[in-house]
């Protein structure tokens, strides 16, 4: 079985990275975080073998009415390192459906972070991936990581 982290805080991308992971028809069981707090909760778990990963994240999970804290701009990169500290070695794919990340002397384009990334986490920084619901590029993309990973437990 095929242990997927998924840590996203939009609903709608949630539903669709599962719904074609699930149609995949591998072995494969999804764990959800929808926040920077519930994923630093999930992933000190381990034992997991792809880690799929929103960029911006809230604080806390979001209830009715409330945005989750404070907005983390590059949750994410709070995450890989808290990985890296722990010497996790967590394959991960970032996803997003956002060019751009940060604002003023910070903003990086998604380019810029990636590259970022790679030089920072080069034992388990996989690349990024560009979600888009319009298109399937983020799916081959996603598939192929998973294809790698799976060919590499037999």
């Amino acid at each position: 079985m095929l242990k997927i982290a998924l840590v996203d805080d939009d609903e709608n991308k949630l539903k669709s990275i599962s719904s074609h992971m699930l149609s995949r028809g591998d072995d494969i069981k999804l764990f959800v975080a929808r926040s920077y707090k519930s994923a630093r909760n999930l992933l000190s778990d381990g034992g997991y073998d792809l880690l799929l990963l929103d960029m911006s994240l809230p604080t806390f999970d979001k209830g009715l009415g409330d945005l989750g804290g404070r907005w983390r701009k590059f949750g994410g990169r709070d995450l890989l390192f808290g990985l890296k500290t722990q010497s996790k070695n967590l394959p991960t794919l970032v996803v997003t459906q956002f060019d751009t990340f940060g604002e003023g002397h910070e903003i990086l384009t998604l380019s810029e972070l990636d590259n970022q990334l790679k030089e920072l986490f080069s034992e388990l920084y996989l690349g990024a991936v560009y979600y888009s619901a319009n298109e399937n590029n983020w799916k081959r993309h996603i598939d192929g990581e998973i294809d790698s990973i799976i060919g590499g437990l037999k």
